[in-house]
């Protein structure tokens, strides 16, 4: 999805607030309108009701507990996304997130961003 302006629009899904807010400042640099950032899986899940975002940021474990739900749901949207997570890959709650690309915490922004543009460009969504 892409605003009025032409950027395209990013759901952020973090359980750290600190970290989201961080987060949702750099991707507004890049270019990003930032949904979020969302610290539960019910409302990353209302804010798929309400947008269509272009691509989206998941943390695995939220504060309501793993998000492994969203994974199909975003599939199923078309939606694609990038996993930052203090999660390990080997985690049984990372196993729905295994297709995706993988940035463990701390990850360089720059290199979040990075491979956001990829995702948006590889789906039509930036320019």
């Amino acid at each position: 999805m892409r605003n009025t302006d032409g950027s395209p629009t990013v759901l952020l899904i973090e359980d750290d607030v600190l970290v989201g807010m961080d987060l949702s400042e750099t991707l507004a640099a890049a270019g990003y309108r930032v949904i979020g950032p969302v610290t539960q899986i019910s409302d990353a899940l209302a804010a798929l009701r309400e947008a269509m975002p272009a691509a989206a940021v998941v943390d695995v474990r939220l504060k309501d507990g793993s998000c492994a739900a969203l994974a199909p749901e975003l599939r199923q949207r078309r939606i694609p996304y990038l996993v930052h997570t203090g999660c390990r890959r080997d985690d049984p709650l990372a196993a729905a997130f295994l297709d995706a690309p993988w940035f463990a915490k701390p990850a360089a922004f720059r290199d979040l961003i990075a491979a956001l543009d990829d995702l948006a460009r590889e789906c039509g969504s930036a320019s």
